[in-house]
C-alpha cells in the first residue's frame, strides 16, 4: 500500500481525499461540527380541553381515553349511541369530538356534515377527528366529505391517536366552502369539481389551541 505523505498540522483525513478541482470553496474539505438545535418547543397544555367521544364499543373507548389522557384531556363525555351522540353534539361544551363512522350499524357521516354546516350544535369549527374501520372507498369518501379533521383507521394505538391530537393543538388545515362541502383544505388530492379547485382557504378557530393558551372567549375566533 502507498503511503502519502503528511505535512505537518494537515488533517489526515483531508489527506485521504482527492484534490479538490480548481475554484472549489475549501470548506467541502472540512467536516464541521453539528451545532446544538435550540429548545424543543413545549407541548400544548390540553388539560383545560373537553372531549367528546362518541364510541359505540367498550374496548375502543377505552382506547381513546387512553390516548386523550396521555395529552391531558381527562374532562371527557361519552355517546354510545348515535341518538345520544346527535344530542351531545347538539348541547356543545367540548372543544374536541372523536367519532367513529359507523355507530353500532348508524352511519355518523351526516352528523359530522350538518354539525359543520351549522345545521345543530353551537360551533361548526370543534376540532373533530373520525376513526375509520373500513377502506372501502366509497365508505372512506363519504368520511373525508363530512369535514373531519384528520381520519384514523382502526385499529389503531393511543400513541398514534396522541400524536394526531397533538399536532391538530400545534396547527390546524385551513378550511374550504363548496355548495356541498365544509372542512379542512386537502387540495393536494383535489376534491372532484370545478367549485372546490376555485374555493378559497378560509382560516378558522383553534379551539385545542385557544384552550391550551386559556385564552378568553373573545380571543376564541384568532385561534
Amino acid at each position: 500500500m502507498t503511503r502519502h505523505p503528511v505535512e505537518r498540522g494537515a488533517c489526515p483525513a483531508a489527506a485521504r481525499r482527492p484534490a479538490s478541482p480548481p475554484g472549489e470553496s475549501l470548506l467541502l474539505m472540512i467536516d464541521l461540527p453539528a451545532f446544538p438545535s435550540g429548545p424543543a418547543a413545549p407541548p400544548p397544555n390540553l388539560t383545560r380541553v373537553v372531549a367528546l367521544i362518541c364510541v359505540a364499543q367498550s374496548e375502543r373507548r377505552l382506547l381513546v381515553a387512553k390516548a386523550l389522557a396521555a395529552v391531558g384531556i381527562r374532562a371527557v363525555v361519552e355517546a354510545t349511541t348515535f341518538t345520544a351522540a346527535r344530542e351531545a353534539c347538539a348541547k356543545g361544551g367540548y372543544q374536541l369530538l372523536i367519532l367513529e363512522q359507523d355507530m353500532a350499524g348508524t352511519d355518523s357521516t351526516p352528523l359530522l356534515r350538518d354539525l359543520r354546516q351549522g345545521s345543530f350544535g353551537p360551533d361548526p369549527f370543534v376540532i373533530a377527528v373520525m376513526l375509520l374501520a373500513t377502506r372501502d372507498e366509497r365508505r372512506v369518501r363519504a368520511a373525508i366529505n363530512s369535514g373531519p379533521d384528520d381520519l384514523v383507521l382502526v385499529p389503531f394505538s393511543s400513541a398514534q391517536l396522541s400524536g394526531r391530537l397533538t399536532a391538530l393543538a400545534e396547527r390546524r388545515k385551513s378550511f374550504i366552502v363548496t355548495h356541498d362541502y365544509i372542512g379542512p383544505d386537502r387540495r393536494t388530492a383535489p376534491r372532484p369539481g370545478r367549485a372546490a379547485a376555485l374555493a378559497p382557504q378560509i382560516l378558522v378557530p383553534n379551539p385545542l389551541r385557544a384552550r391550551s393558551a386559556d385564552w378568553p372567549p373573545e380571543r376564541y375566533e384568532q385561534a
